[in-house]
């Protein structure tokens, strides 16, 4: 997206400036100016990164002074995010691809190797949209929802489509996920012991290149 009035772009991972993103596959075949010229950050973990600061100034304040006190998990992410965020946080990473980059665990039939360690914030990127079955989600949502404190906060993007009343399968080979995921999720996301708000609008989203990320949704460990 390109800056609206003369306004600057900026990513808030690497604190590069600039008037245009570079380009990123985002479909099979088809490219779009979506990522950070400098660091390759994509637009969801610019607004994940900002959002982590957020939270940490105004929900987990003892981590404002203490970052390394904060605890993030993040199910499906990259070393762009992941290595930022684990020089400052207490940052471990999941995948249920076994052929992803080194993460610190790999998440066999919807089991995440840990126990007794409760994150203050965990994050589910485009991971939901490649699984196939519901119950098979809702599993790895509870174990997310069990490596979590009450009051912790779940950071949920994906191929969202949440004024439709059904899931829609996308056609094969066009897109690199199976699922556009709409209202349903929200139940998923209930029924794994979470409490989600779906977030519409949000402002200074033009500036990170990153309001094609939204409705995105925020959930609380009920």
């Amino acid at each position: 997206m390109a800056p609206d009035d003369g306004e600057v772009l900026r990513c808030p991972l690497c604190h590069w400036c600039g008037a245009a993103w570079a380009n990123v596959e985002c479909r099979p075949g088809m490219c779009v100016r979506q990522a950070c010229p400098n660091c390759l950050c994509l637009p969801r973990e610019r607004l994940i990164w900002r959002l982590i600061i957020r939270l940490c100034n105004t929900r987990f304040l003892a981590a404002a002074s203490n970052p390394s006190g904060l605890r993030v998990l993040e199910i499906g992410g990259t070393d762009r995010l992941g290595v930022r965020a684990r020089a400052r946080y207490d940052y471990k990473n999941a995948d249920i691809n076994p052929f992803a980059a080194p993460v610190d665990y790999l998440i066999l039939r919807g089991r995440i190797p840990l126990e007794n360690s409760p994150f203050n914030i965990v994050i589910v990127s485009y991971v939901l949209c490649v699984i196939e079955h519901a119950r098979d989600r809702v599993r790895l949502l509870k174990e997310a929802r069990r490596l979590a404190n009450v009051g912790s906060v779940l950071i949920y993007f994906d191929d969202l489509d949440l004024r439709n009343l059904c899931h829609v399968r996308l056609p094969k080979g066009a897109f690199f996920h199976l699922w556009r995921f709409g209202r349903p999720i929200l139940d998923e996301l209930r029924n794994s012991g979470w409490q989600p708000t779906p977030i519409w609008r949000e402002r200074g989203l033009a500036s990170i290149g990153a309001a094609t990320e939204l409705p995105y949704v925020l959930c609380t460990a009920g």
